[in-house]
Parts: C-alpha cells; sequence; structure tokens
C-alpha cells in the first residue's frame, strides 16, 4: 500500500493494468478459437475420389435419327406467348350539342342548347336532350349525365362577360 503511493505507484498501477488487458485479449482469442468447429475432426470421412459413374450407351435406330434429322431448326424452341386479347372499348357517347344560355327564375332554370342541325332546344333542369338527362341548370353552366358519367357544359362567352363586369365594378362606388 505504501508502495503505490510512492513515485513508483502510478507505473505500477499502468503495469498491472497492462498485463490484465493482455490476459483479456489472450481469453477471447483462445475463446473464439475453441468455439471454432474445423479443428474438430468430421463426423464421416469421405473418400478423396468417388467412383465414376459409368457411361450409358444408347443406341438409335434410322427411324428415330430421322426424325431427329427432319425436324426444321427454323422453328422456335417454345411456342410463343399468347397476346392478350384486347379490352373492348366503351362506347363514348358523342357530346354534339353546345350550351348557348341559361335562364334562372324563382321556381324554374331552363338552359337553352343548340344542337348538330343548328337548331336551338330549350329544356329544364330534370328534363332529357338526345339521350342526355339535365342535371343541374346554374347560371352560365349546365351538368349532364348519362349512365354513369357526368359532363359539364359552359356558356361560351359566360367567362368573358364576368370578367368585364367585374372590371367595371372595381372603381365604382356603391
Amino acid at each position: 500500500m505504501i508502495r503505490l503511493l510512492s513515485r513508483k505507484g502510478p507505473q505500477l498501477l499502468l503495469r498491472i493494468s497492462a498485463a490484465g488487458l493482455l490476459g483479456v485479449a489472450v481469453v477471447f482469442a483462445l475463446s473464439s478459437w475453441l468455439r471454432r468447429s474445423d479443428w474438430r475432426p468430421p463426423l464421416i470421412q469421405l473418400e478423396e475420389r468417388a467412383p465414376r459413374a459409368k457411361p450409358i450407351r444408347h443406341t438409335l435406330n434410322e427411324r428415330q435419327l430421322a426424325a431427329i434429322w427432319s425436324r426444321d431448326l427454323r422453328q422456335p424452341l417454345f411456342d410463343p406467348t399468347p397476346t392478350p386479347k384486347p379490352t373492348p372499348k366503351r362506347e363514348e357517347p358523342k357530346l354534339d350539342i353546345e350550351l348557348v344560355a341559361t335562364a334562372i327564375e324563382a321556381d324554374r332554370r331552363f338552359a337553352v342548347f343548340r344542337l348538330p342541325d343548328q337548331t336551338l332546344a330549350v329544356r329544364a333542369a330534370g328534363a332529357e336532350l338526345r339521350g342526355f338527362e339535365i342535371q343541374t341548370v346554374e347560371r352560365g353552366q349546365v351538368t349532364l349525365v348519362r349512365g354513369d358519367r357526368e359532363w359539364r357544359l359552359r356558356v361560351a362567352w359566360y367567362d368573358k362577360i364576368a370578367a368585364v363586369q367585374e372590371a367595371t365594378f372595381v372603381g365604382a362606388t356603391p
């Protein structure tokens, strides 16, 4: 104890700790070497050289050879994969009508349509026009339904008029 507190005490502690670390390293190396399985002899001794199998001789007669040699080598080895059948396309109903105007009154809503023969047709919401049901009539816009599809038609000049009206009211005082 007195020796540890003297000048040589720290050197002695350093030597003891180095010896301890060396001992731990040796034990670690030995334990990993002892765990390896390649140092143990195998349970079954295998022969260095296995006996070779004798080749089987097979002779073909002329008919069998003729079947082989008559084969066309330009044909593919395997049948080509069949092309998938195209899915039938659902016929899209042609929308050949144009929304000209909408009229909204207190209790009724109407829409004016231009048909392909350039005639005008006036229909209310809920009515039918060329197979399409008129679902809603709003200001400048109509919703048409056929089956599970839905179309929204807008009056062509509605956006231009709305922009002009908005520009007119910007500088005006209420």
